[in-house]
């Protein structure tokens, strides 16, 4: 798989000119190749990366991206609770609530 970075640079001044040398790397990698992914850097530092299209699909099909996402949002929840405990809800409110919607069972249910 061939890997490639692509550097914003500070002194460009517009944003489709980044996006116009995004592409054309993008369609070099894989016009050669047929897949690659390309690294998007901003002072230095990796920001964001595009990947085949197919690949993306993949990603979604099998949930994994939205299984990423969640896990960054769950740690980032878990973080916010450590430093102040009075966020947290008792589990006793969060039955309650999940019984009351009907997802949750008190006792053994078919």
């Amino acid at each position: 798989m061939t890997v490639q970075s692509i550097i914003k640079d500070e002194n460009q001044t517009s944003v489709s000119e980044f996006i116009n040398r995004a592409l054309a790397a993008l369609l070099a990698a894989w016009g050669k190749i047929g897949t690659g992914d390309i690294i998007i850097r901003q002072n230095g530092e990796p920001v964001a990366v595009l990947i085949p299209y197919e690949d993306y699909q993949i990603l979604i099909e099998e949930e994994i991206l939205e299984d990423i996402r969640d896990g960054r949002e769950a740690a980032a929840l878990y973080e916010a609770w450590l430093e102040d405990r009075s966020t947290g809800i008792p589990y006793t409110e969060i039955r309650a609530e999940l019984v009351a919607e009907g997802l949750y069972c008190q006792r053994s249910c078919s």
